[in-house]
């Protein structure tokens, strides 16, 4: 670690090499409060099990050539002191801070180049702070955030450049807060989060460049906010949601370049919002391992289907509708289109 100074403007600017590890009020007293100039640090800054309220030591901190973390903070209430910091060229980690209730101290954060991951923080309700962001450099991953209702707080972003993974934030209701992201180029991961009704919140989500994967949400009743998703180039995985009905919201869905996996959702009785699906390439899978769709009717919403590919499994659904599996089969087998057939 050292000090060096940069002329920047006309002005003298500190930058202090190396990562630094704070774990104490006096380690920031120590290393930081001293200077009376605003300053950047080339590495990493931890700042860990520190005992620390607030992080108003760090008043003249403008940017980060590394990565932020902040983690098992069991006192910190604030973020307040980071105000002045303007870039995270790595990524931005916050974990385990129990009575940290925002992010409102990040309020000039313009720009994180890698990911974003916001866990265990039972208190945060609120990504307010974040709200200078307008675009995700790497992926978002909010985990275990018990109190996070809505992503309000997030700023305009419109291009995510990894994953979008939420899960097992237990009083999420919907995605208020992402309402101009139009583009995913990694995969959507939202899983385990009891409290989700809806999708609400992704209405000009048109495009995602990897995978789906909608699991174990618990009160997820349909698809609405997946309006405007017209392509998927990976797969669709939508399993063990436990009463959710029909696939409404997916009216758009045009391709699916990858698998389309429908398995163990109890109370999901058709499909009939696929009708606008044109291609599925890697295959269709109805019930299968993970368990059947003891509910499911009919699969007359994949009529349309002009392009199938690899396997038909349509097993372990037991009031499907023959004359619908029939179709299906006439288009993979008859129509010479896919590989493998299983209907049990």
């Amino acid at each position: 670690m050292g000090l060096v100074l940069m002329w920047v403007t006309g002005c003298v600017d500190e930058i202090h090499d190396g990562s630094y590890v704070i774990t104490s009020k006096k380690d920031l007293k120590e290393i930081f409060e001293q200077s009376d100039k605003s300053y950047s640090i080339t590495g990493n800054l931890i700042i860990q099990d520190s005992g620390l309220t607030d992080l108003k030591g760090l008043g003249k901190l403008t940017r980060l050539g590394g990565s932020l973390h902040i983690k098992d903070n069991a006192g910190l209430t604030s973020l307040a002191g980071l105000e002045q910091l303007r870039l995270i060229e790595g990524f931005l980690h916050i974990e385990g801070n129990g009575r940290l209730a925002d992010l409102s101290g990040l309020s000039g954060l313009e720009g994180v180049h890698g990911f974003i991951r916001i866990e265990r923080n039972e208190s945060l309700a609120s990504l307010a702070g974040l709200g200078n962001l307008s675009r995700l450099q790497g992926s978002l991953h909010l985990e275990r955030n018990g109190r996070l209702a809505k992503l309000v707080g997030l700023g305009p972003v419109r291009h995510i450049e990894g994953d979008l993974r939420l899960e097992r934030n237990d009083s999420l209701v919907d995605l208020g807060g992402l309402g101009q992201v139009q583009s995913l180029e990694g995969d959507l991961h939202i899983e385990r989060n009891d409290a989700l009704v809806n999708l609400s919140g992704l209405e000009q989500l048109r495009r995602i460049e990897k995978n789906v994967f909608l699991v174990r949400n618990g009160a997820l009743a349909n698809l609405r906010g997946l309006d405007s998703l017209r392509a998927v180039e990976g797969s669709v995985h939508i399993e063990r949601n436990e009463i959710l009905a029909d696939l409404a919201g997916l009216g758009q869905l045009e391709t699916i370049e990858g698998r389309l996996v429908l398995s163990g959702n109890a109370h999901l009785t058709q499909v009939d919002a696929l009708q606008g699906l044109k291609r599925i390439s890697g295959g269709l899978y109805v019930g299968g391992e993970v368990g059947g769709n003891i509910a499911l009717a009919q699969v007359r919403g994949l009529s349309r289907l002009e392009l199938v590919g690899g396997s038909l499994i349509i097993v372990g659904n037991p009031v499907l509708d023959s004359a619908s599996v029939q179709m299906l089969q006439e288009k993979w087998v008859d129509g010479g289109l896919g590989e493998q057939v299983n209907i049990k």
